[in-house]
């Protein structure tokens, strides 16, 4: 198998993987694949490929990582015109900022205080 069809062939197992909620973290073989995509293209690829490094260096626990993957893919994906996988990029950085940035228990009282009756 040549280089270009062993990225092809990482690429679709990884995103079958992701997509079958099957954990993807050993697969760093996902790296040469964007490698290899970013120096011969297509781009579309490379933004796919981009997208499944960012999963897999966020199931890694590098959110800085995969944050930097997935706004790599971000511009990419949008100049593609792909919607669909333009929206699953941003519901992952979502996600990302959500796990990292946000104390969910304090989010969760400061409502509670504002949605309070006054008779209450």
């Amino acid at each position: 198998m040549d280089r270009s069809e062993r990225s092809f062939y990482t690429l679709l197992t990884t995103e079958a993987e992701y997509k079958c909620w099957l954990p993807v973290a050993q697969d760093t073989t996902i790296s040469e694949a964007v490698r290899h995509y970013s120096r011969r293209g297509p781009k579309d690829r490379l933004a796919r490929a981009l997208t499944m490094q960012g999963a897999v260096l966020s199931e890694l626990g590098d959110a800085e990582g995969a944050m930097a993957a997935y706004k790599e893919a971000e511009p990419i994906t949008e100049r593609g015109g792909d919607l669909e996988q333009l929206g699953l990029i941003n519901i992952r950085i979502g996600e990302l900022y959500q796990r990292c940035f946000i104390n969910a228990s304090a989010a969760i009282a400061r409502h509670q205080l504002s949605h309070r009756q006054p008779w209450q």
